[in-house]
């Protein structure tokens, strides 16, 4: 029963014992209405967060292979590090450039297991198929690709974890206002604000 229809009879009930009773029910009404809220925001932070993390590296790795991109986000050059990192060629070459060397880890970062469960945490926002094409992306990272391989496949797993930001939002009605703005540094969680308003909506 509704918590406001509980109340209404609350409040013309005379009997005490009975107005014990319609009280309990509220109590628990009331706690399942906040434990309900609790779970749907743990759940959209969790969300949001692997997304946030997940985009959060493919633009840092982005940022070391591409010199540019045009108004549609397609890289517009490629850069040295990624040209000396990437081939079948430089596989078998030891690194000795720093710059390579972080760009050749963070490939390994998410191409990670830790990395790849980050997909599990979107399910629910992301179709199957959605799903299987981001899990893809990221198997098919290697170093042994060319640069434009490479570069596309991140290019398809940042848009697709960015599909998963906005279809969070859709799903638990945090507004556009909330702040949410791809964050730039790692391990980002969602806002106060964000919270705040997937708890505004679900009281």
């Amino acid at each position: 029963m509704a918590i406001a229809t509980l109340n209404s009879k609350l409040a013309k009930e005379a009997n005490e014992l009975k107005k014990n009773e319609i009280q309990q029910k509220i109590d628990a009404a009331k706690e399942k209405r906040e434990q309900a809220i609790r779970d749907r925001a743990a759940e959209a932070s969790t969300s949001i967060a692997a997304s946030d993390n997940l985009n959060n590296t493919v633009e840092k790795i982005l940022n070391m292979a591409v010199t540019g991109r045009d108004k549609n986000g397609k890289p517009t050059g490629y850069t040295d590090t990624v040209k000396s990192a990437t081939g079948p060629i430089s596989t078998m070459i030891k690194t000795v450039s720093s710059d390579v060397a972080d760009f050749e880890e963070a490939i390994n970062t998410i191409s990670s297991q830790v990395a790849m469960s980050r997909i599990g945490e979107m399910k629910g926002v992301l179709s199957d198929k959605d799903l299987e094409i981001l899990k893809s992306s990221m198997q098919s990272l290697s170093l042994r690709q060319r640069p434009e391989t490479l570069v596309k496949n991140l290019l398809e797993i940042q848009r697709l974890t960015e599909k998963a930001r906005r279809s969070t939002i859709d799903k638990y009605g945090v507004p556009q206002s909330a702040g949410l703005s791809p964050p730039d540094t790692p391990d980002a969680a969602p806002s106060p604000e964000e919270i705040n308003s997937i708890l505004e909506k679900y009281k």
